[in-house]
């Protein structure tokens, strides 16, 4: 078994792990932290190379789990040392450090989501599942928005970041040079010009652009987009949470394409 049992907080490759919870390790080891079973089980299913720390109580409760991973690399370690590891309130025992994966370099799908400086870890991570689940090509994300490879974030995501191309510091002129390959930009705003979604058409190849959380898209992009569009609200609240909208404009995309 390629497991190795650690029982010191002070050993380095414990601390080397415990490093990536923070951005400016994550940035340069290219690395980052999944928690729980479930999330890992999808990454051994997905057979991404990773290294899994588990503590000795999950391994007491789920003794089959070191079967499915007898060729992998990993270690056993105690309660405590487990928490200094987890982000979680109540801990599963079980994580693994996987690399931050490279995103395809040609853009060629036909429909993704860009989200301009958005804060919010859990907004971001239900974009991503919400991206994969209706059938989006990948999710675009401007600089000052909130690491994706955040523990918050990856937990928000169920998963989803595992099946969904990731664009990380994608900048504005790289939003803008899209256009050259037949995209139209489709940001969410109250404008003069701005129509209803449901008025608008949907082109094949499509990036809808979803703003902060405070101050919405900002004016360069609004005066490059190609058109501006509001989401009807019958009953008059003032705006949508950026990840319910980001589900509405994504839903009425995939439901075009299936009509």
């Amino acid at each position: 078994m390629s497991f190795q049992t650690i029982t010191s907080p002070d050993n380095q490759k414990i601390k080397d792990i415990a490093k990536l919870r923070q951005k400016k390790y994550r940035t340069r080891e290219k690395k980052y932290i999944t928690e729980g079973l479930r999330a890992v089980s999808e990454i051994i299913k997905k057979g991404i190379d990773c290294v899994f720390v588990v503590s000795e109580k999950f391994i007491q409760e789920n003794p089959s789990f070191l079967d499915t991973v007898a060729d992998k690399k990993g270690y056993i370690v105690s309660e405590k040392i487990f928490s200094s590891l987890s982000e979680t309130e109540n801990p599963q025992g079980v994580l693994c450090v996987t690399q931050i994966p490279e995103p395809p370099e040609e853009i060629k799908k036909d429909s993704y989501i860009y989200l301009d400086r958005l804060q919010d870890p859990g907004n971001i991570g239900t974009i991503i599942r919400t991206a994969h689940a209706f059938g989006f090509g990948g999710v675009m994300l401007s600089g000052g928005s909130s690491d994706v490879y955040s523990g918050k974030v990856i937990r928000s995501t169920m998963s989803s970041v595992l099946y969904t191309d990731i664009y990380t510091d994608f900048s504005y002129e790289s939003l803008f040079s899209l256009k050259e390959k037949g995209y139209k930009i489709i940001s969410t705003a109250l404008t003069e010009k701005s129509r209803s979604l449901y008025e608008t058409e949907i082109p094949e190849k499509v990036v809808f652009v979803i703003g902060n959380e405070a101050n919405g898209v900002s004016d360069e992009i609004l005066e490059n987009s190609d058109e501006t569009v509001i989401i009807p609200m019958p009953g008059g609240a003032e705006s949508l949470n950026a990840s319910v909208a980001s589900a509405v404009l994504m839903s009425e995309t995939a439901r075009r394409k299936l009509n």
